[in-house]
Parts: structure tokens; C-alpha cells; sequence
């Protein structure tokens, strides 16, 4: 009996420490907010998007014109999440988008900025 409480408080104590870091909103808890917090540069963000994510077949050029039924316009979808919320779709990907992994964390902050100005 002791054995087994002694396992449950050793799990208790040990969970938080494997904590991803995911908050509730889908983010990547640390990384977002270090992404939050670095100097974001719209222009720039507008060329990664353009190659990243204005595709035909994602968001579109203009992020309104998607290239499946299942795609999001981003007008419609930004107003409703938080920057927390975009960055973590951006990082960890969201029903059918992928995480896009192969963006540094300045690219995400330009990206984050790009859509903030130009969708919300």
C-alpha cells in the first residue's frame, strides 16, 4: 500500500515536469511567448506567407481564396483567435494544416504580424 501511494505522489510530482508546453489555446506555452515578444516585421511576413502559406493549394495569395473546401479564409478565422492562438496553429498545425516546422521564430512573428494587419 505505501509502495503504491509513494508511485502516485512520484507521478503527480513528475507530470507537470513533462509538460510540452501547450497551453490551452493550441500555443507551444515558452516558445510562444518568445515569439510574442520579438520586434515583428509585416513586409517580411508578407514574403513568408506569400511562399509558405499563399499557396493555391492552402490559404490562397490573398489568404481568402483557398484551394480545398476544408481550408479556412483567413478573414473569417483570424478575428476569432488570440495571437497566442495563431502562433500555436503556426508552430503545432490545426485539423487539416500542418505545423509549419520549418519556420524560424522571427518568421512566425513576421507571419503573425503580416496576417494581423491584413485579416484582422
Amino acid at each position: 500500500m505505501k509502495t503504491g501511494v509513494l508511485l502516485l505522489l512520484a507521478a503527480l510530482v513528475l507530470v507537470p515536469a513533462c509538460d510540452d508546453g501547450a497551453d490551452d489555446e493550441g500555443g507551444g506555452g515558452s516558445r510562444v511567448e518568445k515569439i510574442l515578444a520579438l520586434p515583428a516585421d509585416a513586409t517580411a511576413g508578407q514574403t513568408v506567407f506569400t511562399g509558405t502559406c499563399g499557396l493555391s493549394s492552402c490559404h490562397g495569395a490573398n489568404g481568402d481564396t483557398p484551394g480545398t473546401p476544408t481550408t479556412p479564409t483567413l478573414t473569417a478565422e483570424i478575428m476569432e483567435l488570440s495571437d497566442n492562438a495563431v502562433v500555436g496553429v503556426i508552430i503545432n498545425g490545426k485539423d487539416t494544416m500542418p505545423a509549419q516546422a520549418g519556420l524560424s521564430d522571427q518568421q512566425v512573428a513576421d507571419v503573425l504580424a503580416y496576417v494581423n494587419e491584413t485579416f484582422s
